[in-house]
C-alpha cells in the first residue's frame, strides 16, 4: 500500500519581523498579549496616582482656617537666653564647629553665649583632664515649631498640626508643616510620632 500524501493548502500569514503587534495579522500572538497588559497596567498605574495626589493635595494644600498668624522671616530676630547655666539646657546649633565665632554662629540665626565653663573630669589614675564641654553656640528660645489650631481626637489620642518658626534655616530642606500624632497604645506605653503628612 502506498501512501500519498496530499498537501494542504495553507494560509499565507504576514511575517511580522518585530516582536510587537502585527496590525494586519487575526490571530492575537503572544508578545500582542503582554504589551496589551504592560498598557493597561500602565494607564491604571497613571490613573490611581493622579487621584492619590489630588486627594492627598486637599488635605494638606489647603492651610486650615484657624491658623495662627505668624510673622514673617524678615521679622524674625532670635530670643537669646540670657544666661543658661546648665549643660543639660544647651543646644548645640553649630554642631559642626565647636570653637565657633559670634558672626558664623548668629549668621545661622543662632545665639552666641560668652560664658566660658569648663568641667574637670578625673579618671581611674588620678589623671585630671579640664575639657569645655558647653557649646556657644545654642539655639534661641523662638526655634522650632508651634502648634496650630485645634486637635483632631483619634483612637487613644490625637493628633496636633504644627508649623515651622519663620526662622532663618540652619539645615537646609526645612518641613514647613508637620503633625504629631499622640497614642496610648497600651497602659505604660506613649507613642509619639512627628510626620509631615497628615494621617
Amino acid at each position: 500500500m502506498t501512501n500519498t500524501h496530499t498537501p494542504v493548502p495553507q494560509k499565507m500569514v504576514p511575517n511580522c519581523k518585530k516582536r510587537t503587534c502585527c496590525s494586519g495579522q487575526k490571530l492575537v500572538t503572544y508578545s500582542c498579549k503582554v504589551w496589551s497588559m504592560v498598557i493597561i497596567c500602565l494607564i491604571l498605574i497613571a490613573a490611581a496616582a493622579a487621584l492619590l495626589y489630588v486627594l492627598l493635595s486637599k488635605k494638606t494644600g489647603s492651610r486650615p482656617e484657624n491658623i495662627l498668624t505668624l510673622s514673617k522671616q524678615s521679622d524674625w530676630f532670635p530670643d537669646c537666653p540670657s544666661g543658661l547655666l546648665n549643660l543639660e539646657e544647651r543646644f548645640d546649633c553649630y554642631p559642626d564647629d565647636p570653637s565657633v565665632g559670634r558672626t558664623s554662629c548668629e549668621a545661622r540665626g543662632c545665639c552666641y553665649v560668652d560664658q566660658q565653663y569648663s568641667d574637670t573630669e578625673t579618671d581611674s589614675n588620678g589623671t585630671t583632664e579640664t575639657s569645655d564641654r558647653m557649646p556657644k553656640c545654642v539655639y534661641p528660645k523662638n526655634y522650632g515649631y508651634v502648634s496650630l489650631g485645634k486637635t483632631t481626637p483619634i483612637f487613644n489620642g490625637f493628633v496636633l498640626p504644627l508649623q515651622r518658626v519663620p526662622a532663618p534655616s540652619r539645615y537646609g530642606d526645612d518641613i514647613q508643616v508637620a503633625h504629631m500624632k499622640v497614642e496610648m497604645q497600651t497602659t505604660y506605653r506613649l507613642r509619639i510620632k512627628v510626620s509631615c503628612f497628615l494621617f
